[in-house]
């Protein structure tokens, strides 16, 4: 665990690697209350954003599709 909190993170890892979902999973615990996340994918293919993430905003250029999504801190 780290002691740091973030509010803006990039994610863009190999598309054919499956990385996208576990970091996600795991990002969760070390974001501020207000944060964004930036994710990128091939075009035509959406993530699949685990439980508690969902996309803000997607727009795409050429064959990538970019986005910005949040994860939803479940209450208290």
């Amino acid at each position: 665990a780290t002691p740091r909190r973030y509010d803006l993170v990039f994610l863009d890892p190999p598309y054919a690697a499956g990385l996208l979902a576990p970091a996600l999973a795991g990002l969760g615990r070390v974001l501020k209350p207000v944060h964004r996340v930036y994710l990128e994918w091939p075009q035509g293919q959406p993530p699949a954003l685990p439980p508690g993430w969902r996309l803000l905003k997607e727009k795409g250029a050429g064959q990538v599709s970019y986005g910005l999504t949040v994860h939803d801190a479940p209450a208290p």
